[in-house]
């Protein structure tokens, strides 16, 4: 067995209790000779895990009587994230707290049900933290004593040990069409304390002889550590990016130290001794920070104005994913859709936000992908990765996703029987069915390119968490996505989607697509304003298509909190209500011209860049 690393620097952090009392929280890094290097950490003893992209963690709440809260990692913003069910009280954590995604956890706990005690044999429930709401997650829960939960970042599965059977450990397998988890299934006997490897592949746990153990994620193939100095492990951890594992090991004096062992068991550093205890490791991934700008041309001031341009579509989607992932293997996963028509890559850009990685194009028609492609997603995804296919086999021929298993990737593919369907199925199974929804046309790119952001930005349902992306065709709305908007939050953006859903929360309509961009972008308001900003073309022609390039830069924004406006690149203008929104933008603002001479020519770039007070930056 092996994993993958991704680039230096992409370990993560691990946080540890540093004595027996329950006391401090401290961390370790890495520093640029590769030792480990310790902090104190303000975050409280009870912390249990950090959210995907590594913005929050869950802990036992100090003052909500044993409820579980988010915080940031310098401990402040301290929210609930268990409620009260109907019938029953707010469930009380009794075991460690893991992420499904940004706006789910898992846990062990019990209800206190008014009336009748404590739930004391204990389940495992579910906390939606945008809907607030707590639930039992399976109808036939073990309620076996379960301690430690895992959740296989890729499928989704749980893994969670049961202490009172003896040493076992059970599975529930998620179901990605229905978003239902099955009832548990035993998975390996005398194993206790599972965590899934970053890539979803291998399972690390503590096995008969309380030695560290990797296993597949089926359970097959167990087997120790090898080079593991003998001892009792316990919380066996992988390293966010996949190519060490953390335990606790407890001495015969009931001391603990953590070893920091490679995947054959060769320790690589020891945290804590004799004197000093170290136990309960957990790992942050390294939050996203925006690629830093280059440094601004001395004496310049205002925005810095950055063309993102390839030779073609392909390539101008692969420059944009240069630019924000500039550092190889840092993307969590990619998003690929076919660059010969928009309709399927419309629900692309949040997809992109919320996993993590790039929006790609490639020609669905071949029987391959593009060698360029190719080579941007074996650099910018670590191998094994998380690939989300847009679109059936008629969008991306089945030769692509053959080609992409072939080589490892992790394949999710939304296939819906036409561009509405595609895009409900990337909300349900991609986005796990947010309670904000943005409903836009599909018969046109504009509207929806313009939702992009909106979606991942002032709308979404929570920090991570943006809202997803449906399609209505023009003015109608299929029985389908209609049943799905029903009791959510839903934004319309177009007069189309406005009349299809008349009974929006919030609607944008303008008196042509620019007017309506522009009224979406004056929505970044407070946290997101003066921020990045994008500006795509929004006509098309034969001889320019302009929904590519502005697709993928659509989703570059998404991730960037910033909107995205439109220009004519056709008559080489800049409409007045664009004009508006670029006018705002003040001081140390980047803007993101998305197309190269032939989608934007450079009078209309240069027009872009003395709008905006600002320098050319290409």
């Amino acid at each position: 067995m092996s994993a993958h690393a991704t680039s230096p620097g992409t370990i993560g952090r691990l946080y540890y209790l540093s004595n027996n009392s329950g006391g401090s929280n401290s961390y370790a890094e890495q520093d640029s000779q590769g030792n480990w290097v310790t902090h104190s950490s303000p975050l409280p003893d009870n912390a249990t895990s950090f959210s995907p992209d590594g913005s929050l963690v869950v802990a036992n709440s100090n003052n909500l009587a044993g409820q579980l809260v988010t915080m940031r990692p310098d401990g402040t913003g301290e929210t609930p994230a268990t409620w009260s069910t109907p019938g029953s009280s707010t469930p009380v954590d009794g075991g460690s707290a893991q992420w499904i995604d940004q706006s789910h956890l898992v846990f062990v706990g019990t209800y206190n049900k008014p009336g009748n005690g404590t739930d004391s044999s204990g389940r495992i429930y579910i906390s939606d933290l945008a809907g607030k709401t707590s639930n039992a997650l399976f109808t036939n829960d073990p309620s076996c004593g379960e301690h430690t939960i895992s959740v296989n970042p890729v499928n989704e599965d749980i893994a969670f040990d049961c202490q009172d059977n003896g040493r076992q450990t059970w599975v529930s397998h998620h179901d990605a069409v229905t978003g239902k988890w099955a009832d548990p299934v035993l998975l390996m006997t005398g194993a206790l304390f599972p965590d899934y490897s970053p890539d979803g592949r291998h399972i690390a746990f503590q096995n008969s002889v309380g030695m560290p153990a990797t296993a597949d994620a089926d359970g097959t193939h167990a087997a120790q550590l090898a080079n593991a100095p003998a001892g009792y492990y316990v919380n066996a951890k992988w390293s966010p990016d996949g190519s060490l594992i953390a335990a606790d090991e407890r001495t015969p004096s009931n001391n603990a130290v953590i070893q920091i062992m490679d995947l054959t068991g060769n320790v690589k550093a020891t945290l804590g001794d004799a004197q000093h205890t170290a136990y309960g490791p957990m790992w942050q991934p390294h939050p996203w920070t925006p690629p830093t700008p280059p440094p601004p041309t001395p004496g310049a001031a205002g925005p810095k104005v950055y063309r993102d341009a390839g030779a073609d579509r392909v390539g101008t989607g692969i420059a944009i994913s240069q630019q924000r992932w500039t550092t190889g293997g840092s993307a969590k996963a990619v998003v690929l859709a076919t660059s010969l028509n928009y309709p399927d890559a419309l629900s692309g850009g949040p997809l992109a936000a919320k996993k993590g990685g790039p929006l790609l194009l490639t020609d669905g028609s071949s029987s391959r992908l593009d060698p360029r492609v190719l080579t941007e997603i074996q650099r910018v995804l670590p191998h094994g990765g998380a690939v989300h296919v847009l679109g059936g086999d008629s969008a991306m021929n089945p030769g692509i996703v053959d080609q992409l298993k072939s080589l490892g990737y992790a394949i999710t593919q939304y296939k819906g029987s036409d561009r509405a369907d595609t895009a409900l199925k990337v909300a349900r199974d991609g986005m796990g069915s947010p309670h904000h929804v943005v409903l836009a046309t599909g018969a046109g790119f504009a509207d929806a390119l313009a939702a992009g952001p909106y979606a991942a930005g002032p709308f979404a349902d929570g920090p991570g968490a943006p809202a997803a992306i449906v399609l209505s065709d023009g003015a109608h709305l299929d029985p389908a996505t209609a049943a799905f908007l029903d009791g959510k939050t839903v934004a319309t953006v177009g007069a189309q989607a406005g009349h299809a859903w008349p009974g929006a929360t919030k609607s944008f309509s303008g008196q042509n697509r620019f007017d309506t961009a522009a009224r979406v972008a004056h929505e970044f308001t407070g946290p997101y304003a003066n921020t990045q900003v994008g500006i795509a073309n929004g006509i098309a022609s034969a001889t320019n298509p302009g929904y590519p390039d502005a697709l993928t830069g659509g989703a570059f924004m998404a991730e960037s909190n910033g909107p995205i406006v439109l220009v004519d690149g056709i008559d080489g203008v800049i409409p007045a209500e664009s004009q508006s929104v670029l006018s705002g933008r003040t001081g140390n603002v980047r803007a993101d011209i998305f197309g190269g001479p032939s989608i934007i020519n450079p009078a209309l770039a240069a027009s872009v860049v003395a709008l905006l007070h600002g320098t050319a930056q290409f």
